[in-house]
């Protein structure tokens, strides 16, 4: 991806937005005008419109009676987010700053979820009151509101998320908090299984974090340990360098490697960590690449979708601009020339998926875990209502160096490992582990 990737989960990016405005009152007018340009906006600029599985025009025309009908604007944004993601693009999107009013606020139950293996098992717990029922780290959840998990978060919580494959919409519903996401008035009955039985927990969402601030106010943390970090740099036995980055979003990027650089100089293999990390700008990833080959690496090509009115008139089919492939060359300094293995998974998403594409082209190495989320692209940005509502629009389609498509597939890795429910009840990496034998 060419520029700033916003994430699904768009909260955790808070700060790149205006403020959470007052709660509006939105007019007719308003509810039409939002719409109309989420409409005309995915038409002309998505680069996947041709691939949508319904009839755009139907959909615009249903959808108007629709969004005329909700009074509360959240519900109107919601519904915006839902015909976005009928594109089934993990780049186009609908994001906004409304908030529900203090009673309804959004919020999560105190515990947080993994999906590991086809199952979606509680990570953290934040409650003792949820401790006392016997909610567990490790505990497998197999229902919520009486309808069994995989398809509730398929389906009440899926039609909502912006995704091009299965996994990546496995990832972001399944993972972290959203699974348990609802009005904080609302209570949600949530099904759990462990080793001897099966039993249920009706959840107040507005119950108290206690173990959460007693943690905040006592922190226990390893010499140097942030989980904020960006990129951060270890060494493993046998002199195999760990370097995993997060995301690529900090503007002091290119000035972090370098300072870890001289000593992953010093590794005999080099392990680069890429799982969970959203994307950010390519052109951090690219400088990643350029100190992996001495040569010029080559890049994909890339095409847009453009619209001529004349060409319109004169019954056209639709013109795309192609971008040819290009190559990155070298950093003016050492190059790290020895063994490198790239760690992915379905969080691997956007310009992340950018740097396994291009290190797959330039045969630098194995890529070690499960598929990526499959998607990445250039959004164009669009204002829906104003202050209030914006759309972002992937105008891009991009493939691998060799012309193979990841886009709505996912990069496959060259050595398949996913994370057990044995090394996740154990806090261990198997994956991390594979990698380290095969350097070895």
């Amino acid at each position: 991806m060419k520029s700033i990737f916003f994430g699904v989960l768009l909260i955790a990016y808070s700060g790149l937005f205006p403020a959470f405005a007052q709660r509006p009152v939105l007019s007719d007018a308003e509810k039409i005008l939002g719409l109309s340009r989420l409409w005309a906006g995915i038409r002309y600029n998505s680069a996947y419109f041709d691939d949508i599985k319904l009839d755009w025009d139907s959909l615009y025309s249903a959808s108007i009676s629709k969004v005329l009908a909700l009074k509360d604007p959240y519900d109107y944004a919601k519904e915006l987010e839902r015909i976005a993601a009928l594109v089934g693009d993990g780049h186009t999107y609908v994001y906004h700053n409304i908030v529900p009013p203090v009673e309804d606020r959004i919020t999560p139950a105190p515990f947080a979820t993994r999906f590991v293996e086809g199952k979606v098992w509680v990570d953290k717990v934040w409650a003792t009151r949820l401790e006392e029922k016997g909610v567990r780290r490790g505990t497998e959840v197999i229902s919520i509101d009486g309808t069994d998990v995989l398809a509730y978060g398929e389906k009440q919580l899926g039609q909502y998320v912006a995704s091009s494959t299965p996994q990546w919409l496995y990832y972001n519903v399944f993972n972290s908090y959203e699974l348990t996401k609802g009005k904080r008035t609302e209570l949600i009955t949530v099904g759990f299984r462990n080793k001897k039985k099966e039993f249920t927990v009706t959840i107040d969402r507005d119950m108290g974090w206690d173990i959460q601030e007693r943690e905040q106010r006592n922190p226990v943390k390893k010499e140097g340990e942030n989980e904020y970090f960006t990129m951060r740099y270890t060494v493993l036995k046998n002199n195999i360098g760990l370097l995993k980055i997060r995301h690529f979003m900090d503007d002091d990027f290119y000035r972090l490697f370098d300072s870890l650089y001289p000593r992953i100089l010093a590794s005999d293999a080099l392990i680069i960590d890429l799982r969970d990390n959203r994307g950010g700008r390519s052109n951090y990833a690219d400088y990643i690449i350029r100190h992996l080959s001495d040569k010029p690496v080559p890049t994909d090509g890339w095409s847009s979708p453009m619209y001529i009115p004349a060409h319109v008139s004169w019954n056209y089919p639709r013109e795309w601009y192609a971008s040819a492939p290009d190559f990155l060359n070298p950093v003016d300094k050492e190059i790290y020339k020895k063994k490198v293995v790239v760690l992915v998974n379905a969080g691997t998403f956007s310009s992340a998926e950018n740097f396994c594409a291009l290190f797959r082209g330039m045969k630098r190495g194995k890529i070690v875990g499960v598929p990526t989320g499959g998607s990445t692209g250039n959004g164009v940005r669009l204002t829906l209502l104003e202050d209030l509502m914006w759309a972002n629009i992937c105008s891009m389609k991009e493939n691998m160096p060799d012309g193979t498509a990841f886009v709505r597939v996912g990069i496959q890795p060259d050595i398949e490992m996913e994370e057990t429910v044995e090394a996740f009840l154990t806090n261990k990496d198997n994956v991390l582990e594979k990698a380290a034998r095969f350097l070895q």
